[in-house]
């Protein structure tokens, strides 16, 4: 009998600690924002890292002050730009002469007690101290080429730079990007039960999970994004192959009532782009499938994001959008990968259309204990379609430029010259993080290419003043936009338990 108790006693104890966990409003196992960011970092210190991460980007962006000097030379360079005098900006004082026909001016970002201070280095060769986090020195070269491939006047240009990340590096973003993608698994989704946000409540389904998680970790940074973004799309569970997997599909515009309201001067400014512009980027790997969709449109829906994810993994997908597993990936397992940029372009301006599309990036990720690169090749320009004639409301500064017959041609020998760029080493940008001393890790950017000096430059550079150059006060508006949303960040993750 006491033997038949024991059974019964045993058997009853486990019910109630089943019905217990059952009724927990979340499984043990669960993974949610909060260990996405404890997981940025070694022995999950994650919380601690992207504190400081976030508060040194608020002080950045809401303490910082410029040397005079910095201010006359960016007002100079804009003017010399404007009038395509790049022959008075090459041999203006500013720039210093180095080696090899270059003339260089170095810019500086330092830390200081109280704020951040932005500088313009007053010597060449003068040794910059860049240790603590965000401090950096940028030089900007140019050097004048009397004649290129085109057999036009050219210049050759770089920028060299080298930022303080100390205990961030590309690792930090590969092991951020996984703990995102590890919460939106459809199996994983499931898994969350916390309570129910008011925050874009439009959107339905297995995203309510996500939305609702997010809401947990980052509550002030939720309901900014709410109050400035319409959410169309999120996400959605599917299955392939009998494996389920989820379908992170992002649509979404600016809220221009609350804009107008809050930002008057930057929602007029993007209200100036509408149908201006269109940016299609795919993200493919070496077999032509697709990693990642980003779609930029000034029409109506602002952004679209698109990719495919399962356990961590990020999944590839082929052109009938059906995901390739086979080619999947954990981003921090990845030592080497090769893809590539395809990009649609497509401008309209005054009734001209301007339309190149398949422009083709190589890329090339190494990830080694000491370091790791990102490197990006200019590879395919195809011929740009000119079409349509500005016949209604052409503005003076349009006519004044007067677009010429052989627009095409002319744009054809930019394109030329940007892929043959400095005796066909090409257009290229190099993203270099040496992390040797993982406490202070150095990222050390590195970019060159050679434009023509004709006419083209000067309608882009017409073009980019016109529609796209941002008044001081759009300026100043999108910065303090920037900085309540850093300082939502900065207020969210200090309330997280570490």
């Amino acid at each position: 009998m006491r033997k038949e108790f024991f059974r019964y006693a045993y058997i009853i104890t486990l019910i109630v600690i089943w019905g217990h966990i059952a009724q927990s409003p979340q499984r043990a196992d669960a993974y949610d924002f909060t260990d996405g960011l404890k997981n940025i970092s070694p022995q999950h210190q994650g919380v601690n890292d992207g504190l400081i991460f976030m508060k040194t980007l608020r002080k950045i962006l809401a303490n910082n002050k410029a040397e005079p000097e910095i201010e006359k030379f960016l007002t100079f360079w804009y003017e010399s730009v404007q009038k395509f005098n790049f022959f008075q900006l090459y041999n203006s004082p500013y720039l210093k002469p180095i080696n090899n026909g270059y003339h260089s001016v170095t810019f500086q970002g330092r830390h200081e007690l109280d704020h951040y201070q932005l500088s313009l280095a007053s010597a060449t060769n003068v040794q910059i101290p860049v240790k603590q986090l965000g401090d950096f020195k940028a030089a900007f070269a140019l050097k004048q080429n009397d004649t290129c491939v085109t057999g036009d006047r050219s210049y050759s240009g770089y920028i060299d730079s080298q930022i303080a990340l100390n205990q961030f590096s590309h690792k930090t973003l590969a092991a951020l990007l996984e703990g995102l993608i590890t919460v939106i698994d459809p199996d994983n989704l499931k898994s969350l039960n916390d309570d129910e946000s008011d925050r874009f409540t439009e959107i339905e389904g297995i995203s309510r999970k996500a939305i609702n998680s997010f809401n947990k970790t980052y509550p002030r940074a939720l309901r900014m994004a709410d109050q400035y973004l319409n959410l169309h799309s999120a996400m959605s569970e599917k299955t392939h192959q009998f494996i389920p997997y989820t379908h992170l599909k992002l649509i979404f515009e600016f809220d221009m009532k609350n804009l107008k309201k809050d930002f008057p001067a930057l929602e007029y400014q993007l209200r100036r782009l509408r149908s201006l512009f269109q940016f299609k980027i795919s993200f493919q790997n070496k077999k032509g499938n697709h990693i990642l969709d980003v779609f930029l449109d000034s029409q109506d829906t602002f952004l679209y994001i698109d990719f495919y994810t399962h356990q961590g993994k990020i999944i590839p997908f082929n052109k009938d959008k059906e995901p390739v597993f086979e080619d999947a990936f954990q981003p921090t397992a990845v030592k080497d990968y090769e893809f590539t940029l395809d990009m649609n372009i497509f401008f309209n301006i005054y009734g001209i259309s301007f339309r190149t599309d398949h422009v083709i990036v190589d890329c090339k990720y190494e990830c080694r204990k000491k370091h790791g690169k990102v490197l990006f090749t200019l590879k395919e320009i195809p011929y740009t379609q000119v079409r349509g004639a500005a016949y209604y409301i052409v503005p003076t500064w349009f006519i004044d430029i007067m677009i010429p017959g052989n627009i095409d041609k002319l744009i054809a020998n930019f394109s030329k010259v940007l892929l043959t760029a400095n005796n066909s080493e090409g257009s290229f940008m190099r993203l270099y993080w040496d992390t040797t001393k993982p406490r202070e890790v150095m990222f050390t950017p590195y970019s060159s290419s050679e434009f023509i000096d004709n006419f083209f430059i000067l309608f882009g550079f017409q073009i980019w003043h016109e529609k796209f150059k941002m008044t001081n006060e759009s300026a100043l508006e999108l910065n303090q936009l920037i900085i309540r949303g850093t300082e939502a960040f900065v207020l969210d993750i200090s309330q997280i338990e570490r």
